[in-house]
């Protein structure tokens, strides 16, 4: 048994965070198992909306469409296409970096569905329960079935420790 995954997996409102080199997960799914290859996805970072490539992936007649993507994530990113056929559009991008950190957002014009997710990318790591940091390190702790990374950056750094200390 693995002590830790290359993947981070996060659920719905709450920030997906990774550190850089990482594989990441952006989740959305409709509510129900809609089959969506015949439909349009469009993944977009919403800091790129000035870009006329804006799109993370876009995925239209049963494809990703390369041409109308932002060339930072053309070889990052895909879609599980066994997840389209249940409506789960799940994003995941390989290889995280500093400047993927921020919001994202997830339409599905046909279906008139959006979600957005956040992702946080840090370069110092540390466990929530003791406060100790590590640089480079992956810790983790098992916390009701599923694995927690907390990933902060280092202008964050001071305030979130601070943070951290008062609910502890």
């Amino acid at each position: 048994r693995r002590k830790y995954s290359n993947f981070i997996f996060c659920f719905q409102n709450k920030p997906i965070i990774a550190a850089p080199g990482d594989d990441v997960i952006l989740p959305c799914r409709l509510d129900s198992e809609v089959d969506l290859q015949d439909f349009t996805v469009e993944w977009s970072k919403l800091d790129l909306h000035h870009d006329p490539f804006s799109f993370v992936c876009y995925y239209q007649f049963s494809r990703i469409v390369t041409e109308v993507m932002n060339k930072r994530f053309i070889q990052r990113v895909s879609l599980n296409p066994d997840g389209l056929k249940r409506g789960d559009v799940t994003l995941k991008i390989r290889n995280v970096t500093l400047q993927d950190e921020g919001k994202y957002s997830c339409f599905i014009p046909g279906k008139k569905f959006r979600e957005t997710v956040q992702l946080l990318v840090g370069e110092f790591l540390f466990p929530l329960k003791d406060q100790t940091f590590f640089k480079n390190q992956r810790k983790q702790r098992k916390h009701d079935g599923c694995y927690e990374l907390l990933t902060v950056t280092k202008e964050l750094f001071e305030s979130k420790y601070e943070l951290l200390l008062k609910h502890s």
